[in-house]
């Protein structure tokens, strides 16, 4: 399990060319309930990388003391209108994996949808609007 975690959210990280030279000066305790991210929803901004989009929420608290980015990964969809309907319809049954493990200098908790079993993770230090800027659709 931590090799496949391992090696999507570097792929993940890779994609999105994240800069993770940098951790957060004190770990998470807890991931963010997966009940507090559907609350949140997914943002109609959805993201295409490669053959799969990305959908989620760059900059949320989630009921924790840290700001997270959540991902739901690779979406096989026809169109952006496409990825964001399969992402709403996916979150409704989002489930919590494992988290949070530190990975490329950022804190990772790993979910998945059972609906269509897509991966989806949360990260902290979020994401910043500079490194999703060559990433829009």
């Amino acid at each position: 399990m931590k090799t496949k975690l391992s090696f999507t959210v570097t792929t993940m990280v890779a994609l999105l060319g994240m800069n993770v030279a940098f951790a957060t000066s004190s770990p998470p305790v807890d991931c963010p309930n997966p009940a507090a991210i559907q609350a949140a929803g997914v943002s109609s901004n959805v993201v295409k990388v490669n053959d799969g989009w990305f959908a989620g929420r760059r900059h949320e608290l989630y009921g924790t003391t840290h700001l997270w980015t959540f991902a739901i990964a690779n979406i096989a969809a026809n169109d952006a209108q496409d990825a964001y309907n399969k992402a709403v319809t996916g979150l409704k049954s989002l489930v919590f994996l494992a988290g949070p493990v530190i990975e490329n200098g950022r804190w990772v908790c790993s979910y998945q949808t059972s609906v269509e079993g897509y991966s989806a993770f949360a990260v902290t230090p979020p994401i910043s609007l500079a490194e999703t800027v060559n990433y829009t659709h």
